[in-house]
């Protein structure tokens, strides 16, 4: 069963982005992301909800946000520092 909601972390393509980020070099992905959205003319939802990944894991490193129920481990992880080497 997928996921879905009204959430940052609420539906299949936040979470698989989320889980590639943690298996990647997240900082060149998340500027891949975000420098390829400002290319963009038009957003297709799979864009953007990784963009909304990446702002949301940006705001969660500035302000400690927490993004709900799905977000736990991905929080822990921002706060504890062990998200970017």
């Amino acid at each position: 069963m997928g996921a879905w909601g009204t959430g940052v972390f609420e539906n299949d393509d936040a979470l698989d982005f989320l889980y590639e980020l943690q298996d990647s070099e997240p900082n060149e992905l998340m500027r891949e992301v975000l420098s390829k959205s400002l290319l963009l003319d038009y957003l297709e939802a799979g864009d953007g909800e990784r963009i909304i990944v990446c702002c949301a894991l940006i705001d969660t490193i500035i302000h400690g946000t927490n993004y709900g129920p799905y977000s736990e481990e991905f929080h822990e992880r921002v706060q504890q520092n062990k998200f970017f080497n």
